[in-house]
């Protein structure tokens, strides 16, 4: 039995993984029925961030690391998700003095980036003077979700 120390790495859609002995390895090829064929590629883990996602009365600074070392980091402060062309590359701390959703993912050439990590820092002040129906949230008026698809 092999036990995945901490943790095995968070799930990705359509990537199937396995522990080599020395890390993690993935494929997205499909074989159904038939062994997995997984390449040299190897998983980024998630990047870290300095400080803690949760609630702040004052500004600060936020560090990102990787345990890899030649990654480039890249983030996002509007919620979407991070990536080489959706993104800002990380070269210093982030300032943060205002409610903020910090979304971060690791990449490197010839390995599968990293999952995107989220920390979101939440400004007592922002939430108090947020109106009760921000726009875009509540469509019709019922507090029920209405979902568009856009084609």
């Amino acid at each position: 039995m092999t036990v995945f120390d901490p943790e095995f790495p968070a799930q990705q859609t359509d990537i199937a993984y396995a522990f080599d002995g020395n890390s993690y390895v993935f494929t997205s090829i499909p074989t159904p029925g038939a062994q997995n064929v997984f390449p040299v590629k190897r998983v980024l883990p998630a990047p870290h961030f300095s400080i803690q996602h949760g609630f702040y009365d004052a500004p600060f600074h936020v560090a990102i690391t990787s345990d890899s070392p030649a990654v480039k980091i890249y983030y996002t402060t509007d919620g979407s998700a991070a990536n080489d062309t959706v993104g800002t590359l990380y070269h210093t701390p982030i300032s943060i003095s205002t409610t903020t959703v910090l979304r971060v993912i690791a990449m490197r050439l010839g390995s599968q980036p990293s999952t995107v990590t989220t920390a979101t820092y939440l400004f007592l002040k922002d939430v108090v003077n947020q109106p009760n129906n921000p726009q875009g949230i509540l469509q019709n008026g019922d507090h029920t979700p209405t979902f568009r698809i856009q084609q």
